[in-house]
């Protein structure tokens, strides 16, 4: 006879739920050096803050193009940074789950400064209700972060993007926990054609997944361009051509195909400028802050297009011809010699090749040594552009307006 599965718990529910809540509780005010603060909590307030704790339910799909494979992976990922990976915040480190619990805490320290000062309006609440909505937003904030993060490792320019929708459930007197729901849906990958030199060539349109809207496909300002090539348009939309992503996997070959997408993400959601270059309109394209290259633009009536990537090294970019002017050496040369490819300068023994250093460095390729000790994973470049990702987020559209509606609806559920 087959035996019974057991019914898997979360944080939130089953019979040890509670005393999970507990002892996690207990770790984070340890952690926060607040550990005497636990033994002073009734058995009341505790229970009150357990049903405070925001239930971060598992992601959902909300169309067919998001399959549930995908979405397991998803969960899996979303699982582990919400328990697991610790970010700084407020000069600490800490995970998203670590934020919330220590929410739940200045939820119960209100309660326990009311009882304890039998004054409901006591100034010392008014500090833990700042303090509530500093961990809410920091809460919300990580959230989102981590969310924007894991969708971008599975998002394909050539496939298919995927759409973030994240919302609070409605929230009632008896149960004022906020229910945090995350919706998924898969955005198919826009493939149309130009003609470029005489032939038509497949191109894809850039995308980005946006907590605001779910998804936008991404527009970049007429006058990013040099003066010399701007267009009666006020914004293009911005594509790559199928070229170009092969030229990123066999040239930035120590990256991984998350890695690729996500960097390509990173280097073109917000373009802030152009350079004008002999008769080429070139991107700068930075791994971990260092320019190792350049996408060769193009503007056909409204459309920005990606036609191909030069590595740092390729003639008709500004380094690559200081490198032939001083050195000699020429496309064939280059490529010959592979040193078009980021494994070759990442790999390079230093000691045994001053002389070609020296020669690097003096056509402005010095920096590239700055790669040598990074590493080229997708989680490792996402960490090391935080801020960026930070700053991508919080210029959301509506941003400012979500999030006040939910402090309302959060405070209204926790009011002392």
């Amino acid at each position: 006879m087959a035996r019974k599965r057991k019914k898997k718990t979360t944080t939130y529910n089953g019979p040890s739920a509670y005393k999970r809540y507990l002892s996690s509780l207990r770790f984070a005010l340890n952690d926060a050096k607040l550990v005497t603060c636990y033994a002073k909590f009734k058995s009341s307030e505790l229970h009150h803050m357990f049903y405070n704790l925001p239930k971060l339910l598992p992601a959902e799909s909300c169309n067919h193009l998001l399959t549930q494979v995908e979405l397991k992976k998803i969960n899996k990922l979303i699982r582990f940074k919400l328990l697991k990976e610790k970010l700084d915040v407020a000069d600490r480190n800490a995970t998203i789950f670590d934020i919330i619990i220590l929410y739940t805490y200045s939820i119960g320290m209100q309660k326990r400064i009311a009882r304890e000062t039998g004054d409901r309006n006591n100034p010392e609440i008014d500090k833990f209700k700042d303090l509530e909505k500093k961990f809410y937003r920091q809460f919300f904030e990580r959230y989102v972060l981590m969310l924007v993060r894991v969708t971008l490792q599975m998002s394909i320019p050539s496939t298919k993007y995927i759409a973030i929708n994240v919302r609070i459930a409605a929230i009632f007197k008896d149960n004022p926990a906020l229910d945090v729901i995350t919706e998924l849906s898969g955005v198919n990958a826009k493939k149309s054609y130009v003609g470029i030199n005489g032939n038509y060539r497949p191109i894809f349109q850039l995308g980005s997944p946006d907590f605001t809207i779910g998804f936008r496909w991404i527009e970049v300002c007429n006058t990013v361009l040099p003066a010399t090539h701007q267009t009666k348009h006020d914004s293009l939309s911005l594509h790559i051509q199928a070229h170009a992503l092969r030229r990123l996997k066999e040239r930035l070959n120590l990256l991984s195909t998350e890695a690729l997408h996500y960097a390509l993400w990173e280097n073109t959601v917000k373009i802030k400028s152009i350079l004008a270059y002999k008769q080429y309109l070139l991107l700068p394209y930075k791994l971990h802050g260092v320019i190792v290259g350049y996408m060769v633009m193009d503007v056909i009536e409204d459309k920005l297009i990606c036609k191909t990537f030069l590595f740092i090294t390729h003639n008709s970019t500004p380094e690559g011809d200081k490198l032939k002017q001083i050195s000699g050496l020429g496309k064939h040369d280059i490529s010959y010699w592979k040193i078009d490819r980021l494994s070759t300068f990442v790999n390079m023994p230093e000691n045994q090749y001053p002389q070609l250093l020296e020669l690097f460095n003096e056509a402005g390729l010095g920096e590239l040594s700055e790669l040598k000790n990074k590493a080229f994973d997708v989680e490792t470049l996402q960490l090391a552009n935080l801020d960026g990702l930070s700053e991508y987020i919080s210029r959301g559209s509506n941003a400012d307006q979500v999030q006040k509606q939910e402090f309302k609806q959060m405070l209204a559920s926790c009011a002392v």
